[in-house]
């Protein structure tokens, strides 16, 4: 009983020594596991004389301290939550239209669509809008205006010059062979490209899939990634929004 005693005051020290260093070393209470501190306690309690219990107590006032520091980050946390919109609503309130219109701008994060407007587009209207002449259109002189055929547009260099349908069948292959050998594929890894517009025609394609029921795709928030899946055979249809930002940084 005696050779249990030293042992047990020994890991009571080395306990004590350890709870002391992590309370130095950690910032942020909830990263403190008290519930293994605790449980060493439980260990080592039934072993111990009454004058060890002096180190035990000194153990338990300072995981005292820390849940109390706990409570105290709750608090404060709950109070910011409360308080939070209050604030967005006074700061709002103090906001001119300019201001309020260069906020909303700023948190806009519109899903993406192969045809939208930029903002090259918006300051070319702006700046035809302030012409003396802005409602007057030029004459085309000894020229017939005529309707421009899609190739034409191509060959102009305005429209891309992509085959969708050539494009669906090779990410629907691409996701076949990927999900045959891990069940499941990164999106990033599929629309990953150099050229910024073969990234998004790839994204368009994988919207495709899934909205056609060919494939899943389910979001991971510990990882904070989007995974392609199969499709279910029976399952509910739910909308699923990806940012713009995700699909232009897959490279």
């Amino acid at each position: 009983m005696i050779v249990l005693s030293v042992e047990a005051r020994v890991k009571l020290r080395e306990l004590l020594e350890e709870l002391t260093e992590t309370l130095r070393k950690a910032s942020d209470p909830f990263k403190i596991d008290i519930r293994y501190f605790i449980g060493e306690l439980e260990k080592i309690l039934p072993e111990l004389t009454d004058e060890d219990l002096i180190v035990d107590a000194e153990i338990l006032e300072q995981i005292a301290e820390v849940i109390k520091e706990q409570e105290e980050w709750v608090k404060g946390r709950s109070s910011l939550l409360v308080l939070g919109p209050f604030i967005a609503l006074l700061k709002i309130s103090t906001l001119s239209k300019q201001e309020l219109a260069k906020e909303l701008a700023n948190a806009m994060h519109p899903i993406i669509e192969l045809e939208q407007i930029t903002w090259t587009d918006v300051l070319r209207a702006l700046n035809y809008l302030s012409l003396r002449k802005r409602f007057v259109l030029e004459e085309v002189q000894g020229q017939e205006t005529k309707i421009i055929t899609g190739r034409e547009l191509e060959e102009l260099g305005l429209i891309a010059k992509i085959d969708l349908r050539k494009v669906v069948e090779e990410v629907e292959e691409e996701i076949a062979k990927k999900i045959s050998k891990n069940k499941l594929v990164d999106y990033s890894e599929i629309i990953a490209d150099d050229e910024p517009l073969k990234r998004f025609f790839k994204a368009y394609a994988i919207s495709y899939l899934a909205t056609m029921g060919r494939i899943s795709i389910f979001y991971n928030p510990l990882k904070e990634k989007y995974f392609i899946v199969k499709a279910p055979q029976n399952g509910e249809y739910q909308s699923i929004v990806i940012s713009l930002e995700a699909t232009a940084n897959a490279c």
